[in-house]
């Protein structure tokens, strides 16, 4: 029924896949209506232009400035605080092509505590509702106002903001300003703006957070105007840290490669990726920040369960780096997914294909976290309608579980995206009545081919990337896997035959004739990979690599293939 299911949603929408080991039926569905988004008033955001006009006429008022001694200042629209509103795949699309625009599914403007429940509060359908919906996340962002054009699909300018730390005219103020006197300096009118427009929206309170601890006194009181010196948001900084994670399989901590932390404060967002050693240094702020591991890169983002943006989140500081090391839980799941995805994308491949790109009329391929153990999937026309194009179920696995299926099913996307139609044939011969009668040897090809890229390059990570040169797959490399296993029914379907096409390891020699005869030897994966182009059965592929290459051990070919 879950099959039938599955079949009629690829025929009503055309080219697409229906993925073979999804025996869950169709992905999980949200509620395509939104939740409430505390509806925002101007009067309630300090960095609102209203407001920053407002604080500026009260320091006049007060006769704390005369706007003489500081030709050139003005307060003007530095940001657009928008909502963008996907309503379909190519939309959602559109906002992700561009890399230097942040974007959140989630409103900016709420304080920690209201953002904290804001999030908790998001709740997923359950995955046996009987239709699927639309199920689109609009996103918000900040955008210098200059910078608009770079905004694609629909979206609404939802304010018009003033942030003075990102305005041109502060951008040699380097040192704290005092409040409590009059404006003398850049320093105090920055200071000062910012004080009281947080004053004015009722938010004085947050500030306390950002006064240096020395600078407070003794006699400091949660009433900043009871506080006889106070410095906000004064010299620049440069957030920075390093990121370790924990490898179950190794039992240690490595570095964390490649992830995207945000330094965030309010609407400025600044950006650093970690390098090889977990190290990263982020564009530069003023005062405290939030720490925020959003585990997302311009090619994939990786999803709490189907849905929403998976994100670790760091402590908000001021002048302070951070060291963490990730071990267990969600955050360790998504790192490990993360890590895999990353080596897919930005490292080389040995010639295996490129899982979907993001870009011009392109789309970021989105990876479901899911907490449950089960099968993992690739369904392209999950993606359609807002879900995940892969789910991973590897909850509570050893980490080169969680990593060797991530590639696994990224496999599967790659195989998708350089050979639509042969894939879709194989899908529709695996898995779609009537024609899985040839269903065998198509999905035989389909697992195997995505066996050989999990082996290969979950292997790579751990020998050459972590410098385990003692590890290897599963079975040995599937080397000491049966043909058949009565005890792993799937055997004869996610076979050793890519692997044995490569190596130079005959398990018949070493085992007995329970184990697969393999006199083959010395292809590429590139090799394999274009001879799997075109290719729609089982035979179909080894007959195209016996045409296509020239190998002394092509003779075995049939031998190998036939072991299955």
């Amino acid at each position: 029924m879950k099959k039938i299911i599955c079949g009629a949603m690829l025929l009503l929408i055309g080219v697409t896949s229906c993925q073979y080991d999804n025996q869950n039926g169709v992905a999980d569905v949200y509620s395509n209506e939104k939740i409430e988004e505390n509806n925002y008033k101007s009067d309630e955001n300090p960095f609102s232009v209203q407001i920053m006009l407002k604080a500026l006429d009260n320091l006049k008022s007060e006769k704390k400035i005369d706007l003489e001694d500081f030709p050139g200042f003005s307060i003007k629209t530095t940001h657009l605080y928008v909502r963008l509103m996907p309503k379909d795949a190519d939309d959602e699309g559109l906002i992700k092509s561009d890399s230097t625009v942040f974007v959140f599914d989630h409103p900016l403007h709420l304080s920690e505590q209201e953002e904290e429940a804001y999030l908790s509060n998001r709740k997923p359908l359950s995955s046996d509702q009987d239709e699927v919906q639309s199920a689109f996340s609009n996103y918000y962002a900040s955008i210098p106002v200059d910078e608009e054009k770079k905004l694609n699909g629909k979206y609404e300018v939802i304010d018009n903001l003033y942030i003075p730390e990102e305005d041109p005219y502060f951008e040699k103020v380097d040192q704290d300003g005092d409040i409590n006197q009059a404006i003398k300096t850049d320093a105090d009118l920055l200071a000062n703006l910012l004080y009281y427009a947080y004053k004015l929206t009722g938010r004085e309170s947050e500030l306390e957070d950002d006064i240096d601890g020395d600078k407070k006194g003794n006699n400091a009181s949660s009433n900043l105007g009871n506080i006889q010196s106070i410095w906000v948001f004064g010299s620049k900084w440069n957030p920075s840290g390093n990121l370790k994670i924990w490898d179950s399989t190794i039992k240690g901590y490595i570095p964390l490669k490649g992830a995207q932390v945000l330094m965030r404060q309010g609407f400025t967002v600044r950006q650093g990726i970690t390098d090889q050693n977990g190290y990263f240094r982020t564009g530069s702020v003023r005062g405290k920040a939030k720490y925020l591991l959003q585990w997302e890169r311009h090619n994939y983002s990786i999803r709490t369960n189907t849905f929403f943006q998976a994100s670790t989140s760091g402590p908000r500081v001021k002048k302070q780096a951070w060291n963490l090391n990730i071990k267990g839980g969600s955050d360790q799941y998504y790192g490990t997914i993360h890590h895999a995805a990353w080596m897919y994308y930005y490292t080389p491949r040995f010639g295996f294909a490129s899982p979907p790109q993001n870009g011009f009329l392109k789309r970021q391929i989105k990876i479901a976290a899911r907490k449950k153990s089960g099968t993992s999937s690739h369904m392209n026309a999950r993606g359609l309608y807002g879900g995940s194009q892969v789910s991973i179920l590897e909850w509570g696995k050893e980490s080169d579980v969680v990593f060797g299926t991530t590639i696994h099913e990224l496999t599967h996307a790659s195989h998708f995206q350089f050979d639509r139609s042969s894939y879709n044939n194989l899908v529709k011969k695996a898995y779609i009545p009537p024609f899985s009668s040839a269903k065998d040897g198509a999905k035989r090809l389909l697992e195997t081919w995505a066996t050989t890229a999990e082996i290969f390059l979950t292997n790579h990570w751990y020998q050459i990337v972590l410098g385990e040169s003692n590890y290897k797959f599963r079975y040995n490399d599937f080397q000491q896997r049966l043909i058949y296993d009565p005890k792993h029914s799937d055997t004869n379907y996610y076979t050793s035959a890519g692997i044995d096409m490569m190596d130079y390891f005959n398990q018949r020699d070493h085992y007995h004739a329970g184990y697969p005869m393999d006199r083959v030897s010395g292809y590429t994966p590139a090799q394999l990979q274009y001879s799997l182009r075109g290719a729609t059965s089982w035979n179909g592929w080894k007959d195209r690599i016996k045409s296509q290459h020239v190998n002394s051990t092509s003779v075995y070919l049939d031998e190998l293939f036939a072991n299955w």
